[in-house]
């Protein structure tokens, strides 16, 4: 076999295969001539591995002779289109940056957010928000936005119920699963602090914990001010937040392993209190024809005080008129804080547009 070469700053040379299996580094880039190498590497793993050519200056998509699926095909394009904002495009260390922005978002996992999140009570949530709607809003409802929508639990129940509903989602393969559903919403690819293109909604909506997706206060800044833009005047914006008290019960050191037809998921989950940093991670294990493909994507959010919240929006446009639990119907704002971070898992905030 020829040498196979590392392409770390610090590279090195292995002189067998099972050297380069045992030695390497997680994610290590790899440089060879050796085109058997490549036809087996590839043919056990069709995902992993990405051919660049730097002398042609591209950058392989057909990986393998079968026709791989849209989400190996969209994670692909994003790798491409991540590439092109980069003047060294086949540096060692553009290609380890890009493939870690594209571990952190939401790609394989999509498949399974619906299962994974069947024991929510999506009717629920509707009610709730269409309660918080009249009883803070003069308005009838009519538009409405979401952002972050996922695969559009919610807003696929605004659409049944008859109401004009757009939603955005940054990761196209969540958005890919809401675009076969029934009922589904206007959908488009956004981040939460993109400028919205529509306008004169009468609601717009941020949910499950998106917001501390947001770990920097100028990016809730941002995001809250694109919101006030498209919203008509009187128009309210609801969103929640994980809690303190979420973290530290339920997510602070937890591990769990699912198998779905002999494809098994890990899924991580810590907590750093001295960050306020809640992080988890996905690892999936998919059945191939020779082998196991390995993915992973990662995901880091900010554990928001109430405080912190509240701080953010009296610096904004908007007014805040309420913040919720899931337990019960009490206005906590502004009369009841004390010890709030405490004592829910989750937080809702109602912020109106003033006329």
């Amino acid at each position: 076999m020829q040498d196979i070469k590392s392409a770390e700053p610090d590279s090195m040379m292995y002189r067998s295969f099972s050297d380069f299996v045992t030695q390497r580094a997680v994610n290590e880039l790899l440089i060879t001539n050796n085109t058997n190498l490549v036809q087996a590497l590839t043919s056990v793993d069709t995902f992993n591995w990405d051919f660049h050519h730097p002398l042609h200056n591209a950058i392989s998509f057909g990986v393998n002779t079968s026709l791989p699926d849209a989400s190996t095909i969209r994670y692909r394009l994003n790798q491409a289109l991540l590439l092109i904002d980069h003047s060294d495009l086949h540096s060692p260390q553009t290609i380890s940056q890009v493939r870690e922005q594209c571990t952190h978002s939401y790609s394989f996992f999509a498949k399974n957010y619906d299962e994974y999140m069947s024991h929510v009570a999506y009717d629920s949530w509707v009610r709730k928000i269409k309660l918080w709607f009249k009883q803070y809003c003069n308005r009838d409802l009519s538009k409405i936005i979401e952002l972050a929508c996922g695969t559009a639990n919610i807003s696929t129940r605004f659409v049944f119920e008859g109401y004009h509903v757009d939603a955005c989602d940054l990761s196209a393969e969540m958005l890919a699963i809401a675009d076969t559903k029934p009922f589904k919403p206007n959908l488009y690819q956004a981040c939460l602090t993109d400028p919205i293109p529509g306008k004169g909604y009468d609601l717009a909506l941020c949910m499950f914990d998106s917001v501390n997706y947001l770990t920097k206060s100028k990016q809730l800044a941002a995001m809250l001010q694109e919101v006030h833009s498209a919203l008509a005047d009187g128009g309210l914006f609801i969103f929640d937040i994980s809690t303190l008290f979420n973290s530290e019960e339920n997510f602070a050191d937890t591990c769990s392993l699912s198998n779905s037809h002999g494809n098994y998921m890990v899924h991580q989950a810590w907590f750093e209190p001295v960050r306020y940093k809640q992080n988890s991670a996905l690892t999936a294990f998919t059945k191939g024809f020779l082998a196991y493909s390995h993915r992973f994507e990662q995901h880091n959010q900010r554990v928001y005080l109430c405080a912190d919240i509240i701080n953010q929006i009296h610096k904004s446009p908007f007014k805040l008129k309420a913040i919720h639990s899931s337990e019960s119907r009490i206005n906590y704002y502004p009369k009841h804080l004390g010890g709030i971070d405490d004592n829910f898992s989750r937080l809702f905030f109602v912020l109106a547009k003033d006329k």
